[in-house]
């Protein structure tokens, strides 16, 4: 049966249509119900084992090799190829990949062979189809202590974190050929605005690939679980240093489990180990002294090689994985989906997947603006080599009404394409007095059982006319800048379907007289004034906004009385660059207006 469901857009009433095939597994509105499997890609079928929720609606994928790369359109159910990055040598299979503040999507490392990456990124536009194929390659170990050797570069298996200023953080990746650990210990963030690499020279760790990273609330970076089973931070400015946290509760978590941040600064890791465990951990970084602790329940058996996703309502759904000790045995397949509610700690089992299929070692699940799931990929090579070339759809139990019918979604009408970071906005809605909760989700990007962009934040809002005045989180550490799905979620429980706002970085002001640009107007600039360092070198005018301003800094918003000496020695310069007419003000630039889109 196919159904569509309606919601008002800016400027148009959009139509989603939802295909809903017969259940697999109990009652819809209780328990969800999937799509019957279907091929996925074009040609026979790809195995998705990268996936990305782009924000023009689309869905990226790739399997093991460059020309695998293609889009899907779940709207329509298309699928159609995409863009290929140069030089054809950049292979995208087993790479990192985080949001950029603008859309795009970073990609770093790859593959030559097994253990052995790129030491090359690319970045993909999804609004035009293209790669940019002018990011430099990662600089390589200069001068690394011991065991490192100089020279070595280039990343298989990487994470990739997007920081609260929008640059992204590199860690880990094979780079030898030599199996885990011999990973490069080598912390890297690329800067996106001046297309350059920044090595943490101070910061060498070997750590797990694939290690899954998460921003802290401090702008920070957490590892959650490493070699010795320990959770570090890493402090990300100047050349970095890493900070002992703790350890994690049960051990080898690393070992392919999941973790999400559910809400700002707190995360939950879910299932993982050697032997799997079935266990949800939780770490709550806004505590003074962060450490772990058990969630209050544990999954109905454990699981590896399985998949975490946060929903449109803010609760998480686990799929696929093993129960089995060892690599990635297909014999302890889990099929039975179920969802963990961070408010209660409660695990609950829903529907059921197919249940001859295993989705384990390079499956993904990756939520969608209507609020489904699509779960795709994954493969094993027991009694020989099989892989999924195929996808099914988890609809979750909130999109049905108590009878089965297609749930009443609460509405989004006007609302910003885009707003600063500390902003409140406005959102349209007919619903609002039944909006119980509104919080924003960034698209997934997915690969190996972990999303490194997956967080959700919570949002304050207040009942207002024609609908809700909604708070946004105060900076980038808490929310990274970029592109995220805007869900309001009714009494019912009920989620509207996405409405897309990128976040942006709140404007600083203006310090003019700033000559060095750290936000404070001292002697420091003078000096550089002096030495011909600034914009309009020894120009008049700018000394006398130099000196009106002389005192400002980013806290205080009153002119400071100059020190005595400044007073002589502005006097002796002004004497010499002859008498100014006039006082130029200091300016102040308020953050961007939101646009209505």
């Amino acid at each position: 049966m196919r159904v569509c469901v309606s919601s008002l857009g800016a400027q148009l009433t959009l139509l989603v249509c939802v295909v809903f095939a017969t259940p697999l597994y109990g009652q819809s509105s209780v328990n969800g119900q999937w799509t019957d499997v279907f091929t996925w890609g074009q040609g026979g079928g790809v195995e998705a084992i990268h996936v990305h929720m782009l924000p023009t609606g689309k869905v990226m994928f790739w399997q093991t090799w460059r020309e695998s790369i293609g889009l899907w359109d779940p709207d329509t159910d298309q699928f159609s190829s995409a863009a290929y990055p140069n030089p054809t040598s950049f292979n995208p299979f087993c790479s990192g990949h985080a949001w950029l503040p603008d859309g795009r999507l970073f990609v770093g490392g790859g593959h030559i062979t097994n253990d052995n990456g790129l030491d090359r990124a690319n970045i993909y536009d999804p609004f035009t189809n293209t790669w940019a194929n002018n990011v430099p390659n990662m600089p390589s170990l200069s001068s690394p202590p011991s065991p490192y050797t100089t020279g070595q570069r280039g990343r298989w298996y990487p994470s990739a974190t997007t920081l609260g200023n929008g640059d992204i953080l590199m860690l880990s990746g094979g780079m030898n050929g030599n199996f885990d650990p011999d990973s490069n210990p080598l912390p890297q963030i690329y800067e996106f605005e001046t297309n350059s690499w920044r090595s943490l020279t101070t910061a060498y760790k070997s750590l797990p690939l694939y290690p899954r990273t998460f921003l802290t609330p401090d702008g920070g970076v957490v590892s959650l679980s490493n070699y010795g089973d320990d959770t570090d931070l890493l402090d990300v400015s100047g050349t970095g240093s890493w900070q002992y946290l703790g350890d994690t509760l049960d051990s080898n978590l690393h070992n392919y489990g999941p973790a999400v941040m559910y809400d700002t600064g707190k995360i939950a890791y879910i299932g993982g180990g050697h032997v799997p465990t079935a266990n949800i951990s939780l770490l709550d970084l806004t505590d003074a002294t962060p450490s772990w602790t058990y969630g209050a329940d544990t999954m109905a058996q454990p699981r590896r090689q399985n998949n975490a996703t946060i929903l449109a309502d803010g609760t998480v759904l686990l799929t696929g994985g093993t129960y089995v000790t060892g690599w990635n045995d297909p014999n302890g397949l889990v099929t039975v989906a179920e969802i963990w509610d961070p408010t209660t700690q409660q695990v609950t089992q829903v529907a059921e997947a197919d249940s001859s299929i295993y989705r384990g070692y390079h499956s993904t699940a990756l939520l969608l603006p209507d609020g489904r799931v699509l779960v795709t990929g994954g493969d094993h090579d027991t009694g020989g080599f099989q892989q999924n070339l195929n996808a099914e759809i988890y609809s979750p139990a909130y999109l049905f009404a108590p009878d089965g019918s297609p749930a009443v979604r609460p509405e989004v009408g006007l609302a910003p394409s885009s707003a600063a970071l500390g902003d409140s906005i406005f959102v349209e809605t007919p619903d609002a007095a039944s909006i119980t909760k509104a919080l924003w989700v960034i698209p997934g990007s997915v690969t190996h059982a972990q999303n490194w962009t997956q967080r959700a934040n919570n949002l304050d809002f207040v009942i207002t006319d024609g609908g809700l005045n909604i708070d946004l989180p105060s900076s980038g550490n808490e929310a990274p800048p970029g592109y995220y799905m805007l869900f309001l979620v009714d009494d019912k429980g009920v989620p509207s379907i996405a409405h897309w706002i990128q976040a942006e970085l709140a404007s600083t002001p203006e310090f003019f007289g700033d000559v060095d640009g750290d936000l404070d107007v001292d002697g420091n600039d003078f000096l550089k004034w002096q030495r011909g360092e600034s914009p309009n070198p020894l120009d008049s005018i700018e000394l006398a906004t130099w000196h009106s301003n002389y005192g400002f800094n980013g806290s205080v918003e009153a002119v400071l009385v100059p020190e005595p000496i400044f007073w002589g020695l502005y006097c002796g310069i002004f004497c010499g660059v002859g008498l100014l007419s006039s006082r130029v003000p200091y300016k102040n630039r308020t953050a961007k207006n939101v646009k209505i889109g």
